[in-house]
């Protein structure tokens, strides 16, 4: 449950709150049992995408490293 309202909150209008989101995001795909969940890491990257052109350079700035973590989690997974 706490990771659905992280999803939705990361497209909240308060900067903060998304920027928040994000960052926590990021931490969660890189828990084991959460990078093996192809629909949460596919969710989580759909909303990194949709955050990397935010107006806040700390949402970008969050967005792109979760989008890293990501990218490390793939590679974790092969």
């Amino acid at each position: 449950m706490c990771i659905t309202m992280l999803l939705g909150l990361s497209s909240d209008l308060n900067s903060l709150v998304q920027e928040s989101a994000v960052h926590a995001l990021g931490i969660y795909v890189m828990f084991p049992n959460q990078r093996c969940d192809v629909s949460f890491v596919a969710d989580v990257a759909n909303a990194m995408i949709a955050n990397i052109d935010h107006e806040s350079v700390s949402v970008r700035t969050n967005a792109a490293w979760a989008l890293a973590n990501i990218t490390d989690a793939m590679v974790l997974n092969l």
